[in-house]
C-alpha cells in the first residue's frame, strides 16, 4: 500500500530550502550591521575636532504644547558654527530673527515629557541643528553651517 501525502514532497523541500537560505542571509546581514556600528571613527571625524566659532543666541522662554496644564521651557542657546563667515551671517538681524523664530517653533511643539530626559533634550538639539542647516545658506563650502547646538541653561516649569 502506497501512502499518499496531501502536499507534494518537492514543495516541502523547496520551502525548507528557502527558509534555510533566508535565515542564513538574515544572519549575515545582521552581523554586518552590528560590526559596522563598532567600527573605529573615520579619519575625517578626528580631523574636525577643532571647535568652530560659537554664537550666543540668548534666552528663550516658550510655552509648551501640553494640554492638561500650562508649562514652559526657559533655555539659553549657543550655536557652534562652521566658520567666521557663518558667524557673521548668524549675527545679522535678518538672519538672527529667522533663526530665533525657527527655534521657538520647534520648542513650542514640545511637551514636558519630550524634555524630561537627556535623550529628549539631545533630540531637540539635533532637530534645531537640522532645521537651521536647512535654512541657513551654505555658501561656497559644502559643509553644514551649524556644527552643534548647545544649551547653556535649561529649565522646564
Amino acid at each position: 500500500m502506497k501512502l499518499k501525502l496531501p502536499v507534494d514532497p518537492k514543495l516541502i523541500m523547496g520551502a525548507v530550502l528557502v527558509l534555510v537560505i533566508s535565515g542564513g542571509v538574515s544572519y549575515f546581514v545582521a552581523n554586518k550591521v552590528i560590526s559596522s556600528k563598532e567600527e573605529k571613527p573615520k579619519q575625517q571625524e578626528v580631523v574636525n575636532l577643532k571647535p568652530g566659532p560659537v554664537v550666543k543666541l540668548g534666552d528663550f522662554t516658550v510655552n509648551l504644547a501640553d494640554r492638561d496644564e500650562t508649562h514652559f521651557v526657559r533655555v539659553s542657546i549657543a550655536l557652534e558654527v562652521r566658520d567666521s563667515t557663518i558667524e557673521a551671517l548668524v549675527k545679522k538681524d535678518d538672519w538672527s530673527v529667522r533663526i530665533k523664530n525657527a527655534i521657538i517653533m520647534i520648542l513650542r511643539d514640545k511637551k514636558t515629557t519630550d524634555l524630561s530626559t537627556s535623550k529628549g533634550i539631545a533630540n531637540v538639539a539635533r532637530e534645531i541643528k537640522f532645521k537651521l542647516n536647512s535654512i541657513i545658506p551654505r555658501g561656497k563650502v559644502n559643509a553644514p553651517p551649524i556644527r552643534n547646538v548647545f544649551f547653556t541653561s535649561f529649565m522646564v516649569q
